[in-house]
């Protein structure tokens, strides 16, 4: 875990190498955001608590922050797992487990990012197919559901 006040640039490494899975936290009411070379992680005004994915070949990131934060780096393996359906609040990375089938979301408009296993990332909207073996992208600040049948 790193843990940090402010603005920096803190150097990461990933577990095992490819795609990783960083838990964020940030306790500070203005801009919270972090970089991946030139990739937005997050963007956020006020406090933020949740899991995004970093890039394969990320060693460091760029936060932007007046407030406390946490980093804890991961390998894919220790996303949560599901195999028909999931639930949350917040931003989260997801290993679906599932024979794959056609994904319904809550609420309607979600987009999900999906990693496939070579970590090229594609859109999957309510309606479309998710493939077994995805590693999933949640990008929510309420509440949501996916549903794979």
């Amino acid at each position: 875990e790193t843990q940090g006040t402010g603005s920096g640039t803190p150097s990461i490494s990933i577990p095992g190498g490819g795609l990783g899975v960083g838990a964020f936290t940030y306790n500070g009411a203005d801009q919270f955001s972090v970089q991946a070379g030139r990739e937005t992680l997050i963007d956020v005004t006020g406090p933020f608590d949740g899991t995004v994915v970093i890039p394969e070949g990320t060693t460091s990131l760029g936060i932007t922050a007046t407030g406390d934060w946490t980093i804890e780096i991961n390998a894919p393996s220790a996303a949560q797992r599901f195999s028909s359906t999931a639930s949350g609040n917040r931003s989260d990375v997801l290993s679906y487990t599932g024979p794959g089938g056609t994904v319904t979301l809550v609420p309607e408009d979600l987009v999900l990012t999906v990693f496939d296993a070579d970590g090229n990332a594609s859109d999957v909207a309510n309606g479309d197919d998710l493939a077994e073996g995805s590693l999933v992208q949640v990008n929510a600040t309420g509440p949501w559901s996916i549903t794979v049948g």
